[in-house]
Formats: C-alpha cells, structure tokens, sequence
C-alpha cells in the first residue's frame, strides 16, 4: 500500500521537476448565461485502494477549491500547473482547463448546461444501448422458426432500445456546458483544452 503510493507520488512528481514555475495571472470576467456559473480551481488528485463486498477497489479523490462566482472580475493565477473548471449549482461540470497562454485580461463566455439533463441524457443513452444490445443478440441468436416468439420480442427490443438512446444522445450534447475564452487587448490566444470551447481575439473597447 506504501510502496503504492509512492510510486504514485513520484510519477506525478515529474511533470513538475521536468517544468519551472512561473508565476503571471489576469483578470477574469465570466460572461455567463446564468449567476450560478463558478470557476473552480483543482488542486491535485489522491489515489487509494481497498476492498469492497471482497473486490478489489480504487478510489481517485479529486481536491479542489472555488475561486470566484459569476461575473468574477478577479485576478487570478494563469502559471503552470494550475488548471481551471466551470460548475455550479444545477450547472453541467467542463473538463478542466488552463489559462497559461492568456495575458492581462480574458472573458470566459458560458453557456450553461443542466446537470440534471446530461445525468438524463447518460442514462437513456445507457438504458437504451442495453437494450438495443440484448435485443439484437435476442433477435440474431434465436431463429423465428422456433415460434417462441423471442425473435419477436428481439426486434422490438431492439427498436425500443434505438428509440430511447437517440433521445438520450441529444439531452447528453444539448446539456454540456460550453464556453470560450476571449483575450482581451488584440493579443493572440490559443485554443485551451475543454469541451466544447474556441478561443480568439477581442479588441478593447
């Protein structure tokens, strides 16, 4: 277990002696579609392992810190390694992303996406490709001529499975929240990792 996690801190060590710190920041104004967008900070992550009902199991725990409510307007630290997310209240969580390559000011553009929905949208979609999949493998496997009447029911399975996961595919995209950074000043920015997201320049008014 000790010899685990030592070996766990010592990889995730690297990236860091590989890499100097540099210290910059700018100030952030989120422009979002609803007051309960926040930007969180990570931390770092833990990793831990155990046993449950007699398996074997990992726990990763994930740490991290609120750093400012819609519409922010705050300074903030840019410099590696620290990494960003959008959540909130009812709001859909982004992957995280990095600032770094931002100067003096940017503004996040939010659309915020339900939690709820994309939590609607993961389990149709999973419903319905269970479904989907037992229906096929029902509907191939048995031949109609047996006269059971599960090639039938292998079919309809089948569709209804089809029917209830295209619904959940749409509420599961329709519900990402989805944002953009733009850079104040006319400086050049690039893309940031996130997703959906894009970034480009925006002159000072």
């Amino acid at each position: 277990m000790i010899r685990y996690l030592l070996t766990f801190s010592f990889m995730t060590a690297l990236p860091v002696l590989a890499r100097a710190e540099t210290k910059t920041s700018l100030k952030l104004h989120i422009d979002a579609d609803t007051p309960k967008v926040e930007l969180f900070r990570l931390n770092g992550q833990s990793v831990g392992q155990g046993y449950a009902a007699g398996q074997s199991v990992t726990v990763v725990t994930t740490y991290y810190e609120p750093v400012c409510k819609t519409p922010c307007d705050e300074v903030i630290p840019t410099s590696y390694p620290n990494q960003y997310f959008l959540a909130g209240d009812g709001v859909s969580v982004t992957d995280a992303f990095s600032l770094e390559s931002y100067t003096s000011a940017a503004t996040l553009k939010v659309h915020a996406g339900s939690a709820f929905g994309l939590w609607g949208g993961y389990m149709l979609t999973g419903v319905g490709a269970a479904f989907a999949m037992s229906g096929a493998l029902t509907y191939y496997a048995i031949p109609d001529t047996l006269g059971t009447g599960l090639h039938t029911a292998g079919a309809y399975m089948l569709i209804g499975g089809l029917v209830a996961a295209v619904p959940g595919i749409v509420l599961w995209v329709m519900n990402r929240t989805q944002y953009e950074i733009l850079q104040n000043g006319g400086a050049p920015a690039e893309t940031a990792p996130g997703a959906p997201r894009s970034s480009r320049r925006k002159k000072s008014s």
